[in-house]
């Protein structure tokens, strides 16, 4: 997938609960559908859960968010690392 893929996913994730569901609680599987290879032993956090932005944050942020990712694995880890919650 290239960076034009990148702002529908961030959109269908702010805007689809069942598809932002799925991604929260199957990111390894979820972005393999995408053509993603992901390892959770060196890409999702030690906990193996992530918590993604509120829907309004990505929202409102989409072009940013969009624009500095250069790979969807790269947006799918950054969103990750940016947003973790205990």
């Amino acid at each position: 997938m290239d960076k034009a893929d990148i702002r529908p996913f961030l959109y269908r994730v702010a805007t689809d609960p069942v598809y932002r569901a799925q991604l929260e609680s199957d990111p390894v599987g979820t972005m393999a559908a995408l053509g993603v290879s992901l390892d959770p032993a060196k890409d999702l956090p030690p906990n193996g859960i992530i918590a993604l932005p509120s829907n309004q944050d990505i929202l409102d942020n989409l072009d940013s968010l969009a624009n500095q990712f250069e790979s969807l694995a790269c947006a799918m880890w950054d969103l990750c690392l940016l947003w973790l919650r205990p």
